[in-house]
């Protein structure tokens, strides 16, 4: 059975062991003290071998501070925060776990603390966190999710020619003599060139030409300027113009979204009021008759004002649509030719299966969907979600399913978040080829190549923090033991 004693001071228990010295009797002093005698017993060992330092409480001999995060990891925090401004903690936190053996060696929150210790931090709103994260398949290849991506095959910049104006300056230095405006000067003329005696006619000649020259190439590269000056100016009203009309739409949604509120509140209404109509008598709807061809009255022009309502909303989308394609136009890049690129997503594992390019572009058709198909399918798939595209409500694809045995699950109309793993990887995926070049379709297919395995290898938030491939990897090993 445990024993427990009154909690003392340092000062009591030295009191009562001075009482104990004068009195020589313990049960007395303890009773002077008001301390029990199990207290005096307790501390007496200590008084004894330490003497008064013994009476004092102990010092924890626990380790202090046990979480002090590793001074690497917390320089490595710091290094991808600065490499990386737009990743959270959340991130950095699972990029560490991967370059670990993905060992969790350090907590979300911690590197938010470090962020925070180290003035890298920002403190605003908080994300909502979503209630439904959606349905994915309880196996690897039994799902995948497809889509199809554009993008460029190649693209025409405009000449850049910095590197040989600058070559040219090294090659001929320029008057640092000002002149008057319209007075030309003998140095300026190139004809101080044909003054030196030592030189031949042959190097004067070539000297005066490359002088030539290097003016046109500086009058150019001027041109040039302004013009560049000109497009950074064009490029700014160009976005502008791109926010404006974001504002505009945003505006028009927030408008539309009152409008349906307050029409669905009128037919709840109005569907009351009907109920209410079919269960009255004869007598009672008597009356209510007057009130009932008022309601229908009413009814008729909330309709009729309805129907103006979405003919309205029909010609703000085509205004909105022509006024995005006028934008889009006016930025500075030549498409010279599209290529489209088939997405072929696990839906358990979100492991990227292949992305087969055809240089068609929007002309893509079910034939080459499925000769894509047939070397990438899965022997165990059972299901393949995608949109409504026209490659893929096809006849030739629907009998291709019906051959394989696989359920072809097409998305609702307009809403996208349906085939959400393959959008997503879509977006993803037009960010990671925007920090990559290439020439033609062939060098676009190795790059996708490199896309497909940092992809499948890079830690994934929808698998809590493990990457595609090695989430795969522990679900086959679960499998197996």
């Amino acid at each position: 059975m445990a024993v427990y004693y009154r909690q003392t001071t340092f000062q009591q228990r030295k009191y009562l062991f001075e009482l104990v010295e004068q009195l020589g009797n313990v049960s007395e002093a303890c009773r002077w003290a008001k301390v029990s005698r199990k207290t005096y017993y307790h501390w007496k060992p200590r008084y004894e071998k330490e003497g008064l330092e013994g009476l004092r409480e102990p010092k924890s001999h626990a380790v202090h501070n046990p979480q002090t995060i590793n001074p690497q990891i917390e320089r490595r925090i710091i290094e991808l925060r600065r490499e990386h401004p737009n990743w959270g903690k959340k991130r950095i936190a699972q990029w560490i776990w991967k370059e670990n053996g993905w060992k969790r060696v350090v907590a979300i929150e911690t590197v938010r603390n470090v962020l925070n210790r180290h003035g890298l931090w920002k403190n605003g709103k908080k994300k909502k966190k979503r209630k439904n994260k959606g349905t994915t398949a309880d196996s690897p290849n039994k799902t995948i999710n497809i889509d199809l991506c554009f993008v460029h095959a190649k693209e025409a910049h405009e000449p850049n020619f910095s590197a040989f104006f600058q070559r040219m300056d090294e090659l001929c230095e320029k008057s640092p003599r000002k002149r008057e405006e319209g007075a030309v000067t003998t140095k300026d003329s190139g004809l101080d060139i044909f003054t030196h005696e030592t030189k031949s006619y042959d190097e004067k000649m070539d000297a005066y030409v490359l002088m030539r020259r290097n003016k046109e190439d500086a009058r150019r590269d001027t041109k040039n300027k302004t013009s560049n000056i000109d497009e950074i100016a064009r490029k700014a009203n160009i976005k502008q113009e791109a926010e404006e009309l974001r504002a505009w739409k945003r505006k028009i949604r927030i408008e539309r979204k009152k409008e349906d509120e307050e029409w669905r509140k009128y037919r709840g209404e109005r569907i009351k009021l009907k109920k209410r109509w079919g269960e009255m008598s004869k007598v009672e709807r008597n009356g209510f008759s007057e009130e009932k061809k008022r309601s229908d009255e009413e009814c008729e022009r909330k309709r009729a004002e309805r129907r103006e309502l979405k003919a309205k909303r029909d010609k703000e989308d085509e205004k909105w649509r022509n006024k995005r394609k006028e934008v889009k136009e006016g930025v500075n890049v030549v498409i010279t030719s599209l290529v489209a690129i088939l997405v072929i997503i696990d839906n358990c594992t979100r492991r990227c299966l292949g992305l087969p390019v055809f240089i068609k572009g929007r002309k893509v058709t079910a034939a080459d969907v499925i000769r894509a198909f047939e070397d990438r399918l899965p022997p165990e798939l059972r299901y393949i979600i995608s949109d409504n595209g026209k490659q893929f409500i096809a006849e030739t694809f629907q009998r291709l399913c019906t051959n394989k045995g696989v359920v072809h699950v097409r998305i609702t109309r307009h809403r996208p978040a349906t085939n959400g793993i393959a959008e997503r990887f879509v977006e993803r995926l037009k960010e990671m080829l925007a920090e990559r070049e290439w020439k033609d379709v062939e060098e676009l297919v190795m790059v996708l190549e490199e896309v497909i395995l940092a992809y499948n290898d890079a830690p994934h938030q929808g698998l809590n923090g493990l990457s595609p491939d090695e989430y795969g990897r522990r679900l086959m090993c679960a499998a197996s033991g």
